[in-house]
């Protein structure tokens, strides 16, 4: 497995030496870049204006794509997407959509488990964390114990980490 990861690293590498000797520098990073990215988690409640431009902001400054875990309980893109995207559209910021039906949390666990070049997890405070109840509170470190990125949640005031 290592061994494998280290030729796929070589590979990239002599393909962008390639491309920068034919003086195609942007062909080249690209190549050369990690596969970075952020994981910002929504619900059917949208997306706030700071959290939209905490997210867009790190992504350029990091240089990472956008992975948009969009928990939903009918399955249907909301409208409030169309604008986001055309946003992260404009700003140059790739991005995928994954929708899904389960619990934020177990989702986003889930998600980091399955994608380990997730760098961060970005979510609004909006987006029903509070803890209900004593089985909640109990059960909250456990589920993001194994997450194995830093968590953003963003709030009205400041940014917490």
């Amino acid at each position: 497995m290592v061994l494998k990861k280290f030729s796929e690293k070589m590979d990239k590498m002599f393909t962008a030496i390639t491309f920068a000797e034919e003086g195609e520098f942007d062909s080249a990073r690209e190549f050369m870049a990690d596969n970075r990215k952020v994981l910002l988690a929504l619900t059917d409640r949208g997306i706030d204006r700071k959290t939209l431009l905490y997210t867009i902001n790190t992504c350029k400054r990091i240089n990472a794509e956008l992975d948009i875990l969009y928990l939903t309980k009918t399955k249907e893109k909301s409208a409030f997407l169309d604008k986001f995207f055309s946003e992260l559209d404009k700003e140059r910021v790739k991005h995928k959509l994954i929708v899904k039906t389960g619990g934020l949390r177990q989702e986003i666990v889930a998600y980091t488990e399955s994608n380990r070049e997730i760098l961060y997890v970005i979510v609004d405070s909006s987006d029903n964390w509070d803890i209900a109840d004593e089985e909640q509170e109990r059960e909250f470190p456990d589920l993001l114990k194994n997450l194995r990125c830093p968590l953003v949640v963003i709030t009205e005031s400041a940014v917490r980490t």
